[in-house]
Parts: structure tokens; C-alpha cells; sequence
């Protein structure tokens, strides 16, 4: 079936990646044009999913900061997230 929702490293206990070269690889390596794809894109896309579990990892880990902050156990105040979205332009949410 279609996933919408889904760590392109493939890695569901560790789903981040470092920096710019690592979204660039993780994306190369699961679209893998050489060796056979690990996964077609096709649609429909949809948004939702995505946008709403974005929304709790931020929202939970902003509230984590925030009180690591009123305990002055932070170092660096800024905190922030990137989500990047690659799609084929057809949104269908």
C-alpha cells in the first residue's frame, strides 16, 4: 500500500539526519536509480499525515526545551526544526 508517512533513512529508531549532504544522501540512497528503488513515488500525496505528526514532534520537543530553560539547563537558546517536503506538485489534501 501507500505510505505517506515514513523516515526516508528508513531507520525508525533513529529517523534523523545530518545536515543538507544528509537529507541529499538519505534520498539518493532510497531512491537508488542504479540498484532498483527501495520505494516508488506515485500518489495521491497527502499532507496531513505528515504535517500533523511534524506538529507533535516539534510541539513536544518545544516543551521539553522550554522547561530544560526554566531550570537554566540550556546553553543555546534556539531551538528549531526543518521539515523539508519533496513531492511531484499534485497535492491531493
Amino acid at each position: 500500500g501507500v505510505k505517506h508517512d515514513f523516515n526516508l533513512n528508513f531507520n525508525n529508531i533513529d529517523p534523523e539526519v545530518e545536515a543538507i549532504y544528509g537529507i541529499e544522501q538519505a534520498y539518493i540512497r532510497a531512491l537508488n536509480p542504479g540498484g532498483g528503488s527501495i520505494f516508488a513515488l506515485s500518489g495521491p500525496t497527502l499532507f496531513q499525515p505528515i504535517l500533523r505528526k511534524s506538529h507533535i514532534l516539534a510541539k513536544n520537543a518545544h516543551e521539553e526545551f522550554m522547561q530544560k530553560k526554566r531550570q537554566n539547563a540550556i546553553n543555546n537558546p534556539i531551538q528549531y526544526f526543518i521539515l523539508l517536503i519533496i513531492t511531484d506538485g499534485i497535492i491531493n489534501d
